[in-house]
């Protein structure tokens, strides 16, 4: 007979390995900030290999000022189903009942954790700091029929108003050609509406190239920091670009000697912040830096030595009296 204390503990071990299934087993939508005015695409995701499933079902339910776009991704649904890890699923969401429906249609959804699905939403004007997505109800079905319910977990809406200032970058040229053991320069060239008071990025370098030096660009003005760290690519400026437009910063790319072929230099994960300190996000800049090899040998010239032309520039041989014409000036035969 098992003693109480042997009970107790298997009790516990029972309870926590139950609680340890319901946890392995969970939908959630990461944590994002909206922007007043201004779409965003969340991520419905899921933390589990469940590979029999067949269906995903639950409540989503939107803070009025978070407003579903329609038709964002087809014309008879406002949910993309993410095409790694939910291929041949369909999915669907109803604003009118929340009622959120991932349905497989030919496949299931393959090993690993994350995305499954994702959907587009409007913030509006009137944006508050801080809102919830709520996520309810939430089950799947096996293949055998049975339903399981699974864990939901809310989202975090951080709201920010709507920046009074906008920016624009973009590489001058967009494509550097170098040969081999060569350097070549590019401007970052930037254009703000309003005033930009931060931007930082991470520059990040292709394989055979090197960025050697970066120096800022009149456009920058007098910032208060302006630092790109080579070790990890890191570029952050504090200052004022205010209504500017020219060279934020100039960058020298070299070649190793055995460069050949096409590589890149990205300026990705860029944010900037208004006056305000609002975030605006941007897309990543990108310059492709080329091989301009030709492969084009040098032509040997031929000599002219022996070659004549009479003055109407008919070709003669040695045995024409006259005024002829060799490698371009006058000479009189006799």
């Amino acid at each position: 007979m098992k003693t109480l204390k042997q009970n107790i503990i298997l009790l516990l071990l029972l309870l926590t390995g139950n609680m340890a299934a319901v946890a392995a087993n969970k939908v959630y939508v990461e944590d994002f900030t909206a922007t007043a005015g201004s779409e965003v695409e969340l991520s419905i995701c899921l933390n589990t290999d469940l590979t029999d499933i067949d269906l995903i079902e639950g409540t989503i339910t939107f803070p009025s000022h978070l407003l579903v776009v329609e038709n964002a991704y087809g014309s008879n649904a406002r949910v993309k189903v993410n095409d790694n890890r939910a291929s041949g699923f369909m999915g669907n969401f109803n604003p009118d009942n929340g009622s959120f429906r991932l349905q497989a249609v030919s496949s299931t959804l393959t090993a690993g954790n994350g995305a499954i699905a994702y959907m587009k939403v409007k913030a509006a004007s009137n944006l508050p700091v801080s809102s919830t997505v709520t996520l309810s109800s939430f089950r799947v079905r096996h293949k055998s029929g049975t339903y399981e319910d699974i864990t939901a977990a809310n989202a975090a809406v951080t709201g920010q108003a709507a920046p009074s200032a906008s920016i624009n970058l973009q590489c001058a040229p967009s494509t550097l050609s170098l040969q081999p053991g060569t350097k070549g320069t590019v401007e970052l060239q930037v254009q703000t509406t309003g005033n930009i008071t931060g931007l930082q990025g991470v520059l990040t370098v292709g394989n055979d190239i090197t960025i050697t030096n970066v120096t800022k660009g009149a456009a920058a003005g007098s910032p208060v920091i302006f630092n790109y760290n080579p070790s990890n690519g890191n570029f952050v400026y504090f200052g004022s670009m205010d209504n500017v437009s020219g060279t934020l910063l100039t960058l020298e790319v070299e070649a190793s000697s055995t460069f050949g072929g096409s590589e890149t230099v990205t300026l990705g994960d860029i944010v900037a912040t208004d006056a305000s300190a609002v975030r605006i996000t941007l897309d990543d800049v990108t310059l492709n830096v080329d091989d301009n090899t030709t492969g084009i040998d040098m032509v040997n010239q031929q000599t002219t030595d022996d070659v004549y032309y009479n003055l109407s520039g008919q070709k003669v041989d040695g045995t024409y009296k006259g005024v002829v014409i060799r490698n371009g000036k006058k000479v009189v035969v006799k």
